[in-house]
């Protein structure tokens, strides 16, 4: 698979595309920061069909993306707009159409699109892409960009082709049980403890108003624990601006190119994550008026009925009249959630310590990789060889931003060879790798490695130039629709 065009319109003008000959490497360069990078790389991305979060400022669903890939000599066209992708045949009207809101039409048009079984789909994006928040985060296991996960056990498991359906479905199962008695509790504890309080009987609140105030206040408290979040978030940012201007920093590369990577001006998205976290607080502190307008109003109605008012603790929005609270063995709801809490616990575990044959050759395969990839980064030695667990780190916090950023392409680059060895080869797409570095070294060593172990194109936006040979540059010089190609 071979990208090599994508074009971006919107209300059927053409806002900039970007060609590739295929064959080759890409640096997509600003010298500084909220250019475009991300926004071009966040729509090849989503120009293949998958479900990631927009830019600040750019909602991706509101455009049109064609996407030109050579697979394997053949022409294939792909127009994306909204939730529809389509296949385009050579006159450009659709040969076929898929819903991509629909996850299983989703996951079937991947599977088809990159030639895996659809059980491998969910993989897909963590070997594809590099996302340039999450993805400097996540190691092995958890979000990888937007709503999109990934567990490295169960893609070891998949590559294995180890059978765990049975055992997954007695998990939903019980999560199902386990959320039902959950409730039950709650509810019970609630009422009898709002009760006690005001010293009535909670059967004379009417079970509507009960269960959309309690609701509100739940509502409330995520709110303001969001708002209050976003307060600290911004505050440490601004102090960590003054400090880094006061430090005066710089790199200067070996061929004399020089850059003020730490100053108060291009901190990597600075300025656009105040915006977006300002933005995100006042839409917030909105709803949460609104919350308390509607709160003040049941308080009068509840007022007007002479009934008991909803005190401060939580309840989930649902009902509950006199004869379901009487009717509830509290004891016995109790003993109930500590037996499938355990029984969650065994599920998990089996299925975690389900090995079969095939299982060990993958899991072998793995950590061969990702011990000869990380010894090529210079990490394994001195970070990852005395993990206990390994390749399972006990304390992913413990290493210095940079030494996290090239364990994490280990771990990424690890994952992608046991693909390629199964003839599944990606494009390899990555956000920002110097987000995290002081060191440009470190930048051009992982750019190199990175080269050296993909099979297919790689796509790296940044604002370092290493100046590889490797890497033709497209430079984003003022935004990234100012221009109309790259």
């Amino acid at each position: 698979m071979k990208i090599k065009k994508l074009q971006i319109y919107k209300g059927g003008e053409l806002q900039t595309e970007a060609s590739f000959d295929g064959d080759s490497n890409y640096l997509i360069f600003s010298a500084t920061n909220s250019h475009g990078k991300t926004t071009l790389i966040r729509f090849l991305v989503y120009a293949f069909g998958f479900s990631i979060p927009s830019t600040s400022g750019i909602r991706m669903p509101f455009y049109r993306t064609i996407l030109s890939l050579d697979m394997n000599g053949d022409n294939t066209i792909l127009e994306r707009e909204g939730k529809t992708i389509s296949v385009l045949g050579k006159d450009g009207s659709p040969v076929s159409v898929f819903d991509l809101s629909n996850s299983d039409t989703q996951k079937g048009f991947l599977a088809s699109l990159f030639g895996v079984s659809p059980d491998i789909v969910p993989y897909l994006l963590n070997c594809f892409y590099i996302d340039q928040s999450d993805g400097w985060t996540n190691l092995y296991n958890g979000k990888i960009s937007g709503n999109n996960k990934f567990n490295l056990q169960a893609f070891l498991r998949t590559m294995a082709g180890v059978d765990t359906a049975q055992e997954d479905a007695e998990e939903k199962a019980v999560l199902k049980d386990l959320s039902k008695y959950q409730l039950m509790s709650d509810m019970y504890d609630y009422a009898k403890q709002n009760a006690i309080e005001k010293g009535e009987d909670a059967s004379k609140l009417p079970a509507d108003y009960l269960a959309e105030k309690a609701n509100i206040q739940v509502q409330k408290a995520q709110l303001d624990e969001q708002i209050d979040s976003i307060n600290r978030v911004v505050k440490k940012n601004l102090l960590f601006a003054d400090w880094i201007a006061q430090s005066h920093l710089q790199v200067t590369f070996d061929h004399g190119q020089t850059y003020h990577i730490l100053s108060s001006e291009n901190i990597h998205g600075f300025n656009g994550n105040q915006n977006l976290l300002l933005s995100k607080k006042a839409l917030l502190e909105i709803d949460r008026r609104r919350l308390m307008d509607r709160d003040a109003d049941i308080d009068a109605k509840l007022a007007s009925l002479n009934v008991l008012p909803i005190g401060s603790q939580d309840l989930p929005k649902i009902a509950i009249n006199p004869e379901q609270l009487a009717a509830i063995n509290q004891e016995q709801v109790r003993s109930t959630i500590q037996s499938l809490r355990k029984r969650l616990a065994t599920i998990r575990r089996e299925k975690e310590t389900k090995k079969t044959p095939e299982f060990v050759v993958v899991e072998s395969k793995f950590l061969k990789n990702l011990t000869d990839i990380s010894e090529k980064l210079g990490v394994f030695d001195d970070y990852l060889k005395d993990e206990k667990n390994f390749p399972f780190v006990t304390d992913r916090g413990k290493y210095p931003g940079a030494v996290k950023s090239l364990i994490i392409v280990s771990y990424r680059l690890a994952c992608r060879a046991l693909l390629e060895d199964k003839g599944i080869v990606l494009p390899f797409i990555i956000d920002s790798p110097g987000a995290n570095e002081v060191d440009l070294r470190n930048i051009e060593l992982m750019e190199k490695v990175i080269i050296a172990s993909a099979k297919a194109g790689v796509f790296i936006s940044s604002i370092f130039d290493t100046n590889l040979p490797q890497l033709k540059k497209k430079t984003i010089v003022n935004r990234l629709f100012d221009s109309k190609s790259y």
